[in-house]
């Protein structure tokens, strides 16, 4: 994520959005632009007061606002689970779907490893450390 920051920052194409209480950072969210497109890549939350004030929603619409204020045509929240409302990731499905708009079904996202063997050995350790 590093990287990609200092590379997509310097040139207006990546942004990070913060909402905060008393100086304090209680969300932050981070998105891609790319031609008509912003895309929401990563966000977090503070388990407690970013989740009690409700903090998420209000940064996700002013990084749509900004985005349409660009000139920008769509707003893509990369990603939702399965129908399955026990999904681990059901909660994330159902914040991005509260926003409207249209579901639009990709081939999915894909890694290639630049590196394959160091990848090989990182998922081996990821599997032990489970």
């Amino acid at each position: 994520m590093r990287t990609v920051m200092e590379v997509l920052m310097p040139l207006g194409a990546a942004a990070v959005y913060t909402a905060d209480t008393g100086g304090i950072a209680v969300a932050a969210a981070v998105c891609f632009d790319f031609g008509d497109t912003r895309y929401y890549a990563h966000a977090a939350s503070d388990a407690d007061a970013g989740r009690r004030l409700g903090a998420a929603a209000p940064l996700a619409w002013r990084m749509i606002l900004d985005a349409r204020d660009m000139g920008m045509r769509r707003f893509d929240f990369w990603g939702v689970a399965p129908g399955d409302p026990q999904h681990p990731w059901a909660g994330l499905t159902q914040f991005k779907m509260s926003f409207g708009g249209e579901l639009v079904e990709r081939g999915g996202t894909w890694d290639v490893p630049a590196r394959p063997l160091r990848h090989r050995l990182y998922r081996v350790v990821a599997a032990l450390r489970a």
